[in-house]
């Protein structure tokens, strides 16, 4: 169980709806994939990333396995 105090409001997305993200992990976009890697936006890099599936998962799972995901 994650506890309120670890969250932080992440801001507004899309339809001004409010997501939370955990504080002490980092928050990506995953923009792509193929057989090997993830490829996500990192808003604390310029450019994008390229994670192997295998560290994303790792992190994924350190993460409580949290996700967001949007569509029309």
């Amino acid at each position: 169980m994650i506890l309120k105090k670890k969250l932080l409001k992440y801001g507004k997305i899309d339809f001004g709806n409010e997501y939370e993200a955990l504080k002490t992990k980092k928050t990506v976009v995953v923009i792509g994939y193929n057989d090997k890697y993830i490829i996500a936006h990192d808003p604390t890099d310029k450019d994008n990333v390229k994670i192997t599936k295998e560290d994303f998962l790792k992190q994924w799972e350190n993460a409580y396995k949290q996700a967001i995901t949007l569509s029309n």
